[in-house]
């Protein structure tokens, strides 16, 4: 089932503030992208990272926060001041541009160049880069498609957990939602009662041994529930 709008919210509303109670304790003090709306006065966050990046504010990213942007809270004062002070208009600017008469040679794509929400699986693969676990995690995006609704750096962590189950722990630091979260999406998204079960103790023990509990509880669930329901079946021994 669906999680519904309020539910949403209420997830969305528990990480914001987590987000601004750990902001608030760093030094130089950091605010989230919400809040540098609020003091630039803007309404509509659409290419915001990029209109600071044009004011010398460079957005930052930490390791508990994967998908979040903070910017120095003094930097952000300091622009609505500069800005406040010239009569600007608050609205995103434009930058011209002008073609080269030379061919660009093609960039690199990365989990940072990706966007998010349209993201593909030829784009994830080509930023992890060839190596033991490209396969492994190729796969697991095939047979989970919820996973690119994950921004591309929340779905690196993600999978970084899960193509090292059974080894040296991934570790994610950052606000980990209960537990209860977890099984009351399991309670509403799967009928079947054996599914049930299975998924809750995959994900009892997903949470007890990992950091996974840091993701978004309504769609790690549908992630978990269609990795579980495709898992490969197990060949018969040829004996």
């Amino acid at each position: 089932m669906p999680e519904s709008k309020d539910e949403r919210l209420e997830y969305g509303k528990i990480r914001e503030e987590r987000r601004r109670e750990w902001a608030a304790l760093q030094n130089p003090e950091l605010v989230t992208t919400q809040q540098a709306l609020q003091i630039l006065h803007r309404k509509n966050g659409a290419g915001f990272s990029d209109f600071m990046k044009e004011n010398n504010v460079t957005p930052q990213r930490h390791a508990g926060f994967i998908s979040a942007n903070f910017y120095v809270k003094e930097e952000v004062e300091k622009l609505a001041e500069r800005l406040f002070l010239k009569g600007h208009v608050f609205t995103r600017s434009v930058k011209k541009s002008y073609k080269s008469a030379e061919k660009p040679s093609p960039k690199r794509v990365t989990f940072e160049s990706m966007k998010d929400g349209k993201w593909t699986i030829e784009e994830f693969i080509e930023a992890w880069g060839a190596g033991d676990t490209s396969h492994q995690v190729e796969s697991l995006i095939s047979r989970a498609p919820s996973i690119l609704k994950l921004s591309p750096l929340e779905a690196q962590q993600l999978l970084l957990l899960l193509s090292r189950l059974g080894g040296p722990n991934f570790r994610i630091t950052g606000f980990k939602y209960d537990k209860v979260y977890f099984l009351r999406e399991i309670r509403k998204q799967v009928k079947d009662d054996n599914e049930r079960r299975k998924l809750a103790q995959i994900m009892d023990s997903l949470y007890e041994s990992t950091d996974i509990g840091v993701f978004d509880p309504s769609l790690l669930v549908k992630i978990l529930y269609e990795l579980m329901a495709s898992k490969p079946k197990s060949r018969p021994s040829a004996s």
